[in-house]
């Protein structure tokens, strides 16, 4: 009884499945699953998938490094949400030797996700939106979720344009379209 559940469950799993492998039924963003030995990383660093995943990941560590440079423990300090700056004011602080390791590193990784194929820069700047986006969520965070108005747009910055419409049938002589 068991091994026929179990068959019938191999048998509609694989009656799903379809045998055509081609790059052309497989998703725009393929991520395979990489293999974890040490002796093949060179072999996936020629991956331009995988290199990105490493490069991105280096470029969250960065901005995460970042907040233990002494400029932004002073500022972690003033923050209205006390338990985290708590947790940052305390610990180490950068150098300034390890900053500027940490600026040049930073610029290196972004070099090179700029050169990678396909559409470096693009994702190079889609990356940096995202991080900037999640340091401006960060800030937000830590001000206690503060509500943000934006100030009413005045009038004067939506005047009546000074163009007028033209009716093309009218123009025309076909009297309305």
């Amino acid at each position: 009884m068991v091994k026929q559940a179990q068959s019938s469950k191999k048998s509609k799993a694989s009656a799903g499945a379809t045998t055509d492998h081609t790059t052309a039924n497989l998703p725009a963003m393929f991520i395979p699953k990489f293999l974890s030995s040490r002796k093949l990383l060179n072999l996936q660093l020629q991956d331009t998938q995988f290199l990105r995943h490493v490069l991105v990941q280096l470029l969250v560590n960065a901005r995460f490094f970042e907040l233990f440079t002494a400029s932004q423990r002073a500022v972690m300090a003033n923050i209205p949400n006390k338990a985290v700056a708590k947790l940052h004011t305390s610990g180490i602080t950068l150098s300034d030797k390890q900053v500027q390791q940490l600026d040049r590193m930073r610029k290196r990784v972004l070099v090179l996700l700029r050169k990678l194929p396909p559409d470096g820069k693009a994702f190079t700047d889609m990356v940096l939106t995202v991080l900037d986006r999640d340091n401006s969520w960060v800030k937000w965070k830590n001000n206690l979720c503060q509500p943000f108005e934006k100030a009413p747009t005045e009038k004067d910055l939506f005047a009546p344009s000074k163009r007028t419409r033209v009716n093309v049938c009218v123009v025309e002589g076909k009297g309305a379209c």
